[in-house]
Parts: structure tokens; sequence; C-alpha cells
């Protein structure tokens, strides 16, 4: 009687590790999924606020990195236009990650340039330091395939 008690004891704790690891395998995609998203929104976020930060300076930096600014900051005669990020946000279409960053701005400076140079630095900067791959014509961060626009507002 003992080992009978014993194997259905043993049963048992493997249909319960089972249910835990089966649990676990269709979690888990789920929350890196997620986790994903999350980081890209994140990084994205602290690029924008730190091209802004660098065009309010109105200092110009030698640097492949801050190319896509320096000629922002030349047009603008060296003066700040009072760029804040005001936003960002994302949209999700059929697999693809759309994430749209608003900046406020005043003073002399055209939006769509404004727009151009603070995309062109978000991309490299995301794909310089954060692992951020170029494919097919969009960004891909682990398994999540992502483009990133920027809209300037007049504030």
């Amino acid at each position: 009687m003992l080992s009978l008690s014993k194997a259905q004891t043993a049963i048992e704790v493997l249909f319960i590790t089972g249910i835990i690891l089966l649990g676990a395998a269709v979690i888990t995609p789920y929350y890196l999924g997620n986790n994903d998203r999350a980081f890209i929104l994140m990084q994205v976020k602290g690029a924008a606020s730190t091209a802004c930060s660098y065009i309010n300076t109105g200092v110009v930096e030698e640097g492949p990195e801050y190319a896509p600014l320096n000629s922002l900051i030349k047009a603008l005669n060296y003066t700040s236009p009072g760029c804040i990020v005001k936003g960002v946000g994302e949209e999700r279409a059929s697999g693809l990650m759309n994430v749209r960053v608003v900046l406020e701005y005043r003073g002399p400076v055209d939006g769509g340039s404004l727009e151009k140079a603070v995309a062109a630095f978000i991309v490299g900067e995301l794909k310089s330091k954060n692992g951020v791959i170029s494919e097919n014509g969009l960004l891909k961060y682990g398994r999540v395939s992502f483009n990133v626009t920027v809209e300037a507002v007049r504030g």
C-alpha cells in the first residue's frame, strides 16, 4: 500500500508541474512582447527628449549622432525654438507598432524641418545604443517591428 500512495503522489506532482510549465509557456511570450513594446516607447521618448534638449541649447557639437540636428540649429541661428516632447504613444496595426511622437515648439522654425531632424536623430539613437536593427525598411527590437513618426505643433 505504501508504494501505491507514493506512486500516486509522484503522478500528482508531475501533473501539477506540467500545469505550471504549460502556464509559463503560454504567458511568457505575451509578457515579453509587452515588455518589448514598453522598452521601445521608453527609448523613443528618451531619444526625443535628448533631441529637444540638444536643439534648445543652440550649441552645435561635432559628431555623426548629432548631424541631423546640427543643420536645424544652424538654420535657427543658434537660438532655442523651445522644443518639448508633448507626448509619445503607440498604435498597432496588422502586427506593426507605430510610435508617434508629438513635439511642441515656439520660435522661428519650420515644423517639417523639426520633424525630419528629430525623427532622423531618434532612429540613429535607437540603432546605435539600444539593440534596434533595421529590417525591410522597419525598425525591429526583439520580436516587435515598429516605425517612428514625429509630429511638430506650434505651441
